[in-house]
């Protein structure tokens, strides 16, 4: 009690973010970073397969 906490932040507790760019697919993108589509849109709360360009998309579970 009173004690001062430090909070460490290692590499699993970042977020890795990808940028949508012109021809990509959930499909492509998953391939690229060995996601599953259905992984990716989960991750992403997406209901179908559809994306644009410039979505940003989460490549792991937001904390």
């Amino acid at each position: 009690m009173g004690k001062e906490v430090t909070v460490i932040r290692t590499d699993s507790d970042k977020v890795n973010t990808y940028t949508v760019r012109s021809g990509d697919t959930l499909y492509s993108i998953g391939r690229r970073f060995n996601i599953p589509v259905e992984t990716l849109k989960k991750y992403n709360g997406l209901l179908t397969n559809d994306i644009s360009i410039g979505q940003i998309l989460y490549m792991n579970p937001k904390n």
